[in-house]
């Protein structure tokens, strides 16, 4: 009983045994292990998992005590959607790539002290918490993450890049409906700001920096470069325009004075004058640069006459002071107090001549050869012009606003005058001698007749 019919190989067929056709089949023989299982019996639960129990023979575990016997976390169990890692640490990541990110990314400590960095090798976005999805929102203390709890966008947002390059702007980066900045950190360092908060001012505000008050040095800001002593022309400062054209910059400056060494900073820019605002007497009077004025009780009017000082509108000032806030704005001008500056001339000028009002209260300046002024022009100089012009229309003139340069005229006109005095009384004494002569002559032949 149980034989198998097999064939020989030799063209017929033979009966084997049992044992025999397994091994012509190659298949295994029942043997312990199989015996073990039909042993361990049918299963009671479902998800049940077979392993061996380590004393020759099998058991049944559940899906928990397997994962334990497998060293596994309960991160096995967490669903793709919401897998969160309470303790230990991740290494071996070389690239974490969350380019299919739709929804928010959240961080949260409970450590007060805790710190969170997010290091971008190209660009790390912030996103306003009106946008959808929301990301980081302004905290009471700064920037912090945002809880899910409001949906309204309460500041600014950052960007920030990597390199920056010449045909990079913001707008190729960041969407024009979010509020953000932009700082540049790979060597050459930008800060480029956008804003659409009209009660915000600042494209970029810093409102903290952390000084140590106990270091007798320590300064909110410090610009240097480091590793070198030499501070001739090093450009601490440059301001630009929106096609990278310096137009000011603050650099260093050295020189030697009686033999010691002394280094300093200087302000560059094409502004030649410093100036202050003053404030219009009339408000709604038209006045603007290169116009003259007349100062009335430390207010200005394009009228001269009766002026305590005559003075002119700046145009470009280098330093600009009296400032008082953005609501007198309206209200003033700059006014120039010394330096170069362009004034509105009439008539011809050369260089050398002083400039005085044209008394007609048009704003208008008229040129004056030193030979030719007058002691009553004197109190009305505006200034020196430096160029020369044979125009007669008007025309703007490059004038120097000198110190003390109504005491050279004045002094220039008492010598003119003392000059002229001179020679009067050396016409005078030269008449009285020819006279005294005269005299003489007529006593002598009176006499010679008696």
């Amino acid at each position: 009983d149980g034989e198998f019919v097999v064939a020989t190989g030799a063209g017929t067929f033979a009966y084997e045994s049992g044992a025999t056709a397994r091994t012509s089949l190659g298949a295994q023989a029942q043997g312990a292990v199989l015996d073990d299982l039909i042993a361990l019996g049918a299963a009671t639960t479902d998800g049940e998992i077979i392993v061996a129990n380590g004393v020759g023979s099998f058991a049944y575990e559940s899906g928990a005590t397997a994962r334990t016997s497998l060293g596994l976390g309960t991160i096995a169990t967490q669903a793709a959607d919401g897998v969160a890692i309470t303790g230990g640490s991740i290494s071996g990541i070389t690239d974490l790539n969350l380019s299919t990110l739709t929804s928010t990314l959240n961080v949260a400590t409970t450590q007060d002290d805790a710190d969170i960095s997010l290091f971008a090798r190209d660009k790390l976005l912030f996103k306003a918490c009106a946008n959808t999805p929301a990301g980081f929102c302004d905290s009471a203390n700064g920037v912090g993450f945002w809880d899910g709890s409001s949906g309204s966008s309460v500041g600014y947002r950052g960007i920030i890049n990597g390199a920056y390059t010449s045909g990079d702007s913001l707008g190729s980066v960041v969407p024009e409906s979010i509020d953000t900045y932009a700082i540049n950190f790979d060597g050459n360092t930008r800060m480029v700001g956008r804003h659409t908060n009209a009660e915000q001012p600042y494209a970029l505000r810093v409102d903290v920096i952390d000084v140590d008050e106990t270091l007798a040095d320590e300064a909110v800001l410090g610009l240097g470069v480091l590793g070198r002593d030499d501070v001739q022309d090093t450009a601490f400062v440059h301001f630009v325009d929106s096609h990278n054209h310096i137009i000011g910059q603050m650099t260093g400056h050295e020189a030697k004075l009686n033999g010691m060494a002394y280094s300093g900073v200087k302000l560059e820019s094409a502004g030649a004058d410093y100036a202050e605002y003053l404030e219009r007497i009339d408000v709604n009077e038209s006045i603007e640069g290169g116009d003259v004025v007349g100062v009335f009780s430390g207010k200005i009017s394009k009228q001269t006459d009766g002026a305590q000082r005559i003075m002119v509108v700046s145009s470009l000032p280098i330093v600009l002071g009296n400032y008082k806030g953005k609501e007198m704005m309206d209200r003033v001008e700059p006014v120039a107090f010394v330096g170069q500056v362009p004034v509105k001339v009439v008539g011809p000028v050369n260089a050398g001549d002083y400039l005085v009002p044209s008394g007609k209260g048009d704003g208008l300046a008229t040129a004056v050869d030193a030979k030719l002024l007058t002691l009553d022009q004197v109190g009305v100089i505006i200034g020196q012009a430096w160029e020369s012009s044979s125009a007669i229309a008007q025309k703007l003139i490059n004038m120097a606003i000198i110190p003390n340069l109504q005491s050279e005229a004045m002094m220039h006109v008492l010598k003119k005058q003392r000059a002229a005095l001179d020679e009067r009384n050396d016409r005078l004494e030269a008449q009285n001698r020819e006279l005294e002569t005269k005299l003489n002559n007529v006593l002598l032949l009176i006499n010679q007749t008696k």
